[in-house]
């Protein structure tokens, strides 16, 4: 070691030997009997599904270490695979990494002999059965019992033969061997003698323990022998360390058939004894033998010095310290810090504090003189002594200040245990206030007592934990270090009483009064809280979260809220004052269709069954005359005409049924009927269109139909399925029965399609004509021999395609196309080698006579094109890459990079002259992660900063002691002997940000580093559609924090910006590190370097991929909307619309792996000379179901236009590269180019040449 012109004495050796980059697995075979078996055919697949291998039982295979693979038995004649025998596992094939040779056994049974029962008691009658085609035909077939024969059968014509035997009086408990053979072919299964039904496991066996370190334990053992019938579901894992007298429960059930289990956090030179049983579903095997083992030794010694130390003056008369805790503590935990000072630069040094007694790394040096510079230096303190110190640190006093008070103190209630204070700082507060000192009085002023010194520069404090209807008086005085400020003026407010009344009333649509519906109250965990019939009056908690929902009876059904309009039901409440609801109620024992229309509508009227007397006479009233008289059948039913007066005003009119003991009714509304008009009637599939609807039932739910296909949104539980839903998400009408929305155009074959809209009663139908078109067409220009992809949709169904340029057939990808059912297709052509320079006309066209024309222009072979190359393959599924940062801040590094595998490994790529090579070890295989379909290892960021601190940030799915989780944490970089960059075991992983909700989709991951050192964090909705709306989650989240060297007063490793929109918000539930909200998943986003824009990745569900702005924080949306609205039809708080957007329909690819997927991935701000000027300032982006790469010209350069449909300003886009295969996932850009991920194992590089 080298500090400050000291050496220490040389430290022991310690010597290692690296893994092999491939390991061999071995796949053997053996019958459920325990016999032998071979030639069974094995198949390995890598982690895209591709056969990387295959042979016969037994088969040798190597693999890379750590890749993801899997691996699958086959069956043959009459062995069938069972399980494996290391898990007891059914499932085939089954997923496989490993780091050193690794064998496995399949177990199979042998259906050339099935006994039926097989098991039970001594005695049992068993069925046995010999599959045809096992055995010779009509051959004698000798069964045995363990070897003795029991019984000679002929088998049939056909090879097989059925039979019964008694199982062996004399037989014992356990398992047997029953063969049968006919000399040349033998079969055998196994008998268990036993109680019948499936029993308690056998116990595992083999148990051995093994010390890994002073903290770790590992354990393994074999699989019982016997399951009892039932599968084994996990084991139960016990310790002792009282020399096996008493035993705890470590696991209960590890809800695994693994036979390996790590003991971790254990005391070191300590003694512990294990033993395990095996669960099934009938219960837990007694224990199977005990193992044990002793943890290693925890060598100490002096800690290493503390780090980082700075000193900064706080007022006249204080300076704070703060420092980094020692890397290493010499394996002793710190009990304290020594802090020295010295005043006479430092020559001599005084002990301010000889231990501090405290872990804490922050210290307040107090009662100095001002205008003095002092030096500071820390020693850490263990229970081997004291280390030598750390950097020394220096800061000089402020000059004596003016103690000024705080002015314009104001009081507010915020609930019956809050108030919340604001004040405005001292007019000479700068640097020189550290804090405030909140005093608090509930006597008026008489007496006072301290309530907080907030140590912060914040005027506004939040005081909790008050008396509900009480009054409290305040006054705050300023601190100027150690001394305080005169107090401010005085400030009084008076909670919130602790409960309200909420009351509930019912009423019908026709403005009659309805009583007695059940009403009830829910709290926030979804209990009944109360009930009662309305009108109904509960007693609510000040501020709580309730619901309220009201029941239906009989003909009498919940339509809408008074208040809101909303159909919602049951509703959200939260309530801080006596609040009155009213819910309407519609009465279906009368139905009028239309309900709406012009005098003289000839209307449908039907009664309900059972809303009437049978057979009764039915008087039909208009406003109280009577219409009509009507004979009600024999359920009390019935159905009739009317003709709405011809002298009816315009407005509600209220039609009324009655038999006399009966009285239903219903609004009919004279007026222009019911009506939906489309902003374009005729266009291509993917295109958005406008949807207004005038005159329905006010208040109602409207459900839009394409193609009889309903577009009903399934993120709020209206069904739908996975069709592209309507937006927004749950249409409703206004009070005048009026809405607009958008939907998107189906793939569908040429030709005209309804959209219908309908409400409970009303409907109205228009036609939309689908034409041929292509929304994927690229490249539109390029050399001779350039290949062109297309995707192409709105022809003919089932129909074969041609495509010409200039009148003349083209060599195409397939040879041959033909159209799907819906009329789409996809592939690509390749303009002609002899080609002319010039416009060249390219017409695709179907076998009806529906044709799409563009035009290629052919350019000299000089000109340059985007192009990609290739540069690092053989990864296992990568998502993400980043540069790192060796230069500096702002500035292009050396070139060298990591790739994150979605299984956990870093890998690192190193720039060799231009040549990027591999680096031979990752940078780290992260512990615990757990893999699924959006889930994973998904994010880097490394620090600006890393020159200094060689911190790298990851974003991570995983499974710790069987909690899913997603969570942030870093690693600090060091580099080995072979100059490896790998991570420094001895800081080990550091958790920033906890217990982010994860699931098997929709994790987000991806984070950005802004120029003030602040992270941006993405996280996902995990495929819910509520939590992105709900403040108190980080699920669906745009988050914001400021990672800290050591841990802050929280206990943290990051702090909340005050920029973040909620940093000061007084709800402790609402999270503080959300900067924008609504998300529903993402994969990529960027913070532009130059100009601080950010734009995010907002991935869709079924209708459109989008960008939107997040440079502010905002609300994306969702669930409410996907894609652009037209005017926020829900009035969605701080809701930004999206910047650009482009639709599933039309565009998902319609063959190959990627079929029907589509995600926008990518995403770069581009600043650089290598490609066309243009581009500069351009957000590149890409989607890997599509395979393609496109720029988001600068708005700065290509102002944004209005969309004709919604109005909402579009950016304009340049499509740039497609063709690609999965890819991209990720970009970033160095020295002047994009560099890009393919998931399938690949790095690549974006060229203009």
């Amino acid at each position: 070691m080298y500090d400050g012109g000291l050496t220490s004495s040389p430290s022991n050796t310690a010597s290692a030997t690296t893994q092999s980059n491939t390991s061999t697995l071995t796949v053997s075979t053996q019958l459920i009997t325990g016999d032998t078996l071979t030639g069974m055919y094995t198949e390995l697949r890598n982690s895209t599904g591709q056969i990387a291998a295959s042979s016969f039982s037994p088969a040798t295979f190597v693999l890379k270490n750590g890749a993801q693979y899997t691996v699958g038995m086959g069956n043959f004649v009459t062995y069938i695979f069972d399980h494996w025998a290391d898990t007891g596992s059914t499932t085939n094939p089954r997923p496989v990494s490993i780091s050193s040779d690794t064998q496995l056994t399949a177990i199979y049974r042998d259906i050339g002999l099935v006994l039926s029962p097989s098991r039970g008691p001594a005695g049992t009658t068993v069925s046995v059965t010999g599959a045809n085609n096992a055995y010779s035909p009509s051959t004698a077939v000798t069964l045995r019992w363990d070897g003795t024969a029991l019984a000679t059968i002929t088998s049939n014509s056909t090879g097989g033969f059925s039979a019964t035997f008694q199982v062996p009086s004399t037989a014992t408990a356990g398992s047997h061997k029953v063969q049968a053979t006919d000399g040349t072919h033998t079969h055998a299964a196994l008998f268990i003698v036993g109680p019948n039904g499936p029993t308690t496991p056998q116990p595992p066996t083999s148990l051995t323990a093994t010390t890994i370190s002073s903290s770790q334990i590992n354990l393994s053992w074999t699989a019982p022998s016997d399951n009892g019938g039932s599968a084994i579901t996990g084991y139960k894992i016990e310790r002792s360390q009282d020399n096996r007298t008493t035993w705890s429960i470590i696991s209960s059930n590890t809800a695994s058939t693994s036979t390996t289990y790590s003991d971790t956090g254990l005391s070191p030179s300590t003694a512990y004894a294990y033993r395990v049983s095996a669960i099934n579903s009938v219960g837990t095997s007694v224990p199977s033998n005990i193992a044990s083992a002793t943890t290693q030794n925890a060598p100490v010694s002096v800690p290493q010095p503390p780090t980082n130390l700075t000193a900064s003056a706080v007022s006249s008369s204080q300076i704070n310290l703060s420092w980094t805790a020692p890397s290493n503590n010499g394996s002793s935990p710190l009990t304290g810090y020594k802090i020295e000072r010295s005043q006479d630069n430092r020559t001599t040094w005084s002990i301010i504090s000889s231990n501090t007694a405290s872990t804490s790394t922050t210290y307040s040096d107090t009662g100095l003189s001002p205008s003095t510079a002092y030096a500071y230096r820390v020693s850490a303190i263990n229970s081997v002594g004291t280390s030598v110190p750390s950097n020394i640190a220096s800061a000089t006093t402020q000059n004596a200040a003016t103690l000024l008070s705080p002015t314009g103190l104001t009081a507010s209630a915020v609930s019956s245990s809050q108030i919340s204070l604001n004040w405005n700082a001292p007019s000479n507060s700068g640097s020189l206030v550290t804090g405030y000192m909140i005093e608090r009085s509930s006597d008026g002023g008489i007496t006072w007592s301290t309530k907080s010194n907030t140590g912060t520069s914040s005027t506004i404090y939040l005081d909790s934990g008050l008396s509900p209807s009480t009054t409290y008086t305040y006054r705050v005085s300023a601190m100027y270090g150690a001394e305080a400020s005169p107090p401010s003026n005085t400030a009084s407010a008076t909670t919130q009483s602790s409960t309200y009344k909420l009351t509930v009333s019912t009423q019908l649509s026709t403005g009659d009064t309805l009583t007695g519906m059940y009403t009830e109250l829910r709290n926030s965990t979804g209990q009944i809280a109360a009930s009662s019939f309305s009108p109904a009056t509960f007693v609510l908690k000040n501020g709580a979260q309730y619901t309220v929902g009201m029941g239906n009876f009989v003909t009498y059904i919940f339509d809408h809220w008074a208040d809101t309009g909303s159909t919602t039901n049951p509703r959200p409440v939260s309530i801080s004052s006596d609040t009155q609801l009213t819910a309407i109620y519609r009465d279906i024992g009368l139905v009028l269709s239309p309900s709406r229309g012009p005098a003289g509508t000839t209307v449908s009227v039907t009664g309900a069954n059972n809303a009437y007397s049978p057979s009764t006479a039915v008087t039909l009233r208009w406003d109280g005359t009577a219409l009509a008289t009507i004979t009600s059948n024999s359920t009390g039913g019935f159905s009739a005409t009317f003709q709405v007066p011809s002298t009816a005003t315009a407005g509600s009119h209220k039609v009324q049924a009655t038999d006399g003991t009966h009285t239903h009714a219903a609004l009919f509304i004279v007026g222009s009927s019911s009506a939906i008009a489309l902003s374009n009637t005729s266009g291509n599939a993917g295109d958005l269109v406008k949807v207004t609807g005038t005159n329905f039932l006010p208040y109602s739910r409207i459900t839009l139909y394409f193609d009889n296909t309903s577009l009903s949104g399934i993120r709020v539980g209206q069904g739908g399925g996975f069709a592209p839903n309507s937006n927004p998400a749950s249409i409703e009408t206004d009070s005048s029965g009026n809405f607009v929305a958008d939907i998107q155009i189906f793939d569908r074959p040429t030709g005209s399609y309804n959209v219908k809209a309908t409400d409970q009663s009303d409907s109205d139908t228009k036609s939309f004509t689908i034409a041929p078109g292509a929304l994927l067409f690229n490249p539109t220009s390029g050399h001779a021999g350039t290949a062109v992809n297309f995707r192409a949709s709105g022809f003919a169904a089932s129909s074969v395609i041609a495509i010409t340029l200039d009148g003349v057939p083209v060599v195409t990808s397939p040879a041959s196309i033909t159209s799907d059912l819906v009329g789409e297709f996809q592939g690509s052509f390749t303009v002609p080698t002899t080609s002319t320079i010039g416009l060249h006309q390219v017409q695709i066209s179907d076998s009806g006579g529906n044709k799409y024309s563009n035009s290629f222009n052919v350019t000299s072979s000089s000109t340059p094109m985007f192009n990609v190359k290739t540069l690092v393959s053989g990864l296992s599924s990568p998502v993400g890459m980043a540069f790192i940062p060796d230069n500096g801040p702002g500035k292009d590094g050396s070139g060298n990079f990591m790739v994150i595998e979605q299984n956990g490994t870093v890998i690192v790529v190193k720039n060799n002259g231009g040549t990027f090579v591999t680096q031979a070890v990752p940078f780290v295989k992260i512990p615990n992660v757990q893999v699924y379909a959006d889930a994973g290892l998904l994010g880097i960021a490394f620090d600006p900063n890393w020159v200094n601190t060689k911190l790298v940030y990851f974003y991570s799915t995983l499974n710790v002691a069987g909690v899913v989780k997603n969570e942030v944490f870093r690693y600090h970089a060091t580099t080995d002997s072979s100059g490896n960059i790998i991570a420094d075991t001895s800081v080990g992983q550091q958790i920033i940000v906890d217990k982010i909700p994860a699931d098997v989709d929709h994790d987000g991951g991806h984070m950005k580093f802004d120029s003030q050192g602040n992270l941006y964090i993405s996280t996902g909705d995990n495929y819910g559609y509520t939590a992105s709306q709900d403040l108190t989650s980080l699920a669906g989240k745009l988050l914001k924090i400021t990672p800290l060297a050591s841990p802050n007063s929280n206990g943290l490793l990051y702090s909340i910006p005050s920029t973040n929109p909620f940093a000061t918000n007084p709800n402790s539930s609402i999270r503080k590190e959300i900067y924008s909200y609504g998300i529903r998943n993402t994969f990529n986003f960027d913070i532009d370097s130059q100009t601080g824009k950010i734009y995010f990745d907002h991935v869709g569900q079924s209708a459109w991929e989008s960008i939107v702005d997040t440079t502010n924080p905002v609300n994306l949306g969702w669930s409410n909307y996907e894609g652009p609205t037209v005017g926020n039809p829900q009035n969605v708080t701080n809701y930004k619309e999206p910047l650009y957007w482009y639709p599933h329909q039309g565009l998902e690819p319609t063959t190959g792996f990627a079929k029907d997927l589509e995600a926008i991935t990518g995403g770069v701000f581009y600043h650089g000379s290598a490609y066309p000027s243009n581009l500069q300032g351009a957000y590149f982006f890409g989607d890997y179901g599509a395979g393609y790469i496109a720029a988001l010209l600068s708005t700065d350069k290509n102002p944004p236009q209005a969309d004709p449909v919604t109005g909402v300003p579009k950016g304009q886009v340049q499509t740039i590269m497609s063709g690609l295969t999965l890819a991209p996932t990720d970009m970033q850009v160095w020295n002047g180019e994009i560099y890009y991920v393919n998931l399938t194992g690949s790095i690549s590089v974006l060229n203009y040449s």
